[in-house]
């Protein structure tokens, strides 16, 4: 049985009416996208990467349909490049002021992370304005001050709370993206409860605790027979003492890993049933936290033994799991969308974000 077909049962459509969002890209497809891109790339300096994240876009929301209609990807690789080159003309001009002023390093450190939020802010506009379906353009409303709070001054109160807050400041940043987005005229909205997101988070750390709980249990019992076999065999004994620590860091690294991803994979599920288009759609999620795991690590698996290679496989493999979790349900007619006619934006907050490898949250 192949991964697609195995991927087809993971969330079998509840109700007639649903459609689960569907993806027809084949990695063969990808492959000869990706090599092709790497080597204009390296050819033309890194110029060429600009049309490159476009082809890329394109095959992704070409390939991706809800309702027999695919995504489109309107951005040019001219847009993006100009937005890079002024990214670069900045980096450069910040490391000779440092080079001159070497006290200024903090303060261009501050600029940048202050530069932060608006360039989120100003990438999540400019790819909902380049990303249609059905000729209807998406697009982004959220205030830049808002996105100050959410994108900054939230992360950092979440940290100085030792993560207490967490779960509230998720819940209030997904509502903030999801009910400032639109599609033409028509509306996203999502109403979710904190003390969802605290469940979450509890079920998530519990998960972690006892995931210790037998950590503990079993190095205390592999010290205990890494003693006997000190007295048998002082030889061998130091590598398996080694052996033995090994895998309580590596297992306990898992654990963090697993119960993290557990509690994003319940916020995310959270946030996504919740969500409606205007009274025209209700969006359903199935993100199962085990698969999801199970996804990411055998992924890194896959680009460690590939030395990459394996890249646009694990890129694939990840996007269609998504589509064939969510699905959308119309309340209404679907052709009923109106083109809002909004203009491109501009396409620098995200060429600095890609520049950064961020993923935009869009």
């Amino acid at each position: 049985m192949t991964e697609a077909s195995k991927l087809s049962h993971i969330a079998k459509d509840p109700q007639p009416a649903r459609e689960r969002v569907a993806f027809t890209g084949l990695v063969s497809d990808y492959y000869g996208i990706w090599l092709v891109n790497i080597l204009l790339s390296i050819l033309t300096i890194g110029i060429y990467s600009a049309w490159a994240k476009v082809r890329t876009q394109r095959f992704f929301l070409n390939n991706t349909s809800v309702f027999g209609s695919n995504f489109n990807y309107h951005a040019t690789g001219m847009m993006l490049l100009k937005g890079r080159l002024i990214v670069i003309a900045m980096i450069i001009l910040a490391a000779l002021m440092q080079t001159i002023f070497p006290g200024i390093a903090v303060v261009i450190a501050r600029a940048f992370i202050a530069f932060y939020p608006w360039d989120l802010h100003r990438s999540i506009a400019f790819n909902g304005r380049m990303t249609s379906w059905r000729n209807v353009r998406f697009s982004w409303h959220g205030q830049l001050g808002n996105a100050y709070l959410h994108f900054l001054i939230y992360p950092v109160l979440a940290v100085l709370t030792s993560l207490i807050t967490l779960p509230m400041f998720t819940r209030s940043m997904q509502e903030y993206l999801v009910n400032h987005c639109s599609l033409g005229k028509r509306k996203f909205f999502a109403k979710t409860k904190t003390s969802s997101n605290y469940k979450a988070a509890f079920m998530a750390l519990g998960f972690v605790f006892l995931s210790f709980v037998l950590i503990l249990l079993l190095l205390m019992l592999f010290v205990a027979i890494s003693a006997i076999h000190t007295i048998l065999d002082h030889e061998n004994a130091a590598g398996y003492v080694v052996s033995v620590w090994m895998f309580a860091i590596i297992s306990i690294i898992l654990s963090i890993f697993i119960g993290t991803n557990f509690y994003f994979t319940f916020t995310r599920n959270i946030i996504i049933n919740a969500t409606t288009l205007d009274g025209q759609a209700q969006f359903h999620a199935k993100i199962n936290g085990w698969q999801l795991s199970w996804i990411y690590l055998s992924n890194i698996v896959l680009l460690i033994a590939t030395l990459g290679l394996a890249y646009p496989y694990t890129r694939l493999r990840l996007w269609r799991y998504f589509c064939h979790v969510i699905s959308v349900e119309p309340l209404a007619d679907i052709e009923a969308f109106v083109d809002a006619n909004q203009d491109p934006g501009s396409a620098f907050g995200s060429e600095f974000a890609d520049l950064q490898n961020i993923d935009v949250p869009f």
